[in-house]
């Protein structure tokens, strides 16, 4: 999930061989493998790993992502999956899903991903042309 949310295709690899190289035989925290992964910049694109990892390693459960579609625009809706709902206790735990998507305007290369990353309980991509 890391890896596909990350702008250009070398991001992640050059990302964990400066991490490797630079805490080469040191103790380090998940923070500083984050900031490597966030420093290497190979598109003009920037995210903040940190942020975005800290919301699925920080609290317990995964999100359940419901997509429905009105128009040419998405609406995106986030909750937090229980698989049963005996004694659940609702919580309202966010997390940052990057959705990776492309429309029928542009090809299936690499150049035409785009990614909407989903920090709230409902999100909304930008309009384009749907495929049918």
């Amino acid at each position: 999930m890391l890896n596909a949310s990350l702008p250009g295709d070398q991001q992640f690899r050059k990302g964990i061989i400066q991490y490797l190289k630079q805490f080469s035989g040191f103790n380090t925290d998940t923070n500083d493998l984050w900031n490597s992964l966030t420093q290497v910049e190979v598109s003009t694109q920037h995210q903040n790993v940190s942020e975005m990892m800290s919301s699925w390693t920080s609290q317990k459960g995964f999100p359940l992502v419901t997509v429905s579609r009105k128009g040419s625009q998405l609406t995106l809706t986030q909750e937090h999956f229980l698989l049963t709902s005996d004694n659940a206790t609702h919580t309202s735990s966010l997390w940052n899903v990057p959705v990776t998507y492309v429309n029928d305007s542009c090809s299936l290369a690499p150049e035409c991903r785009q990614v909407f990353t989903l920090k709230n309980k409902t999100g909304k991509t930008p309009s384009f042309n749907l495929l049918s």
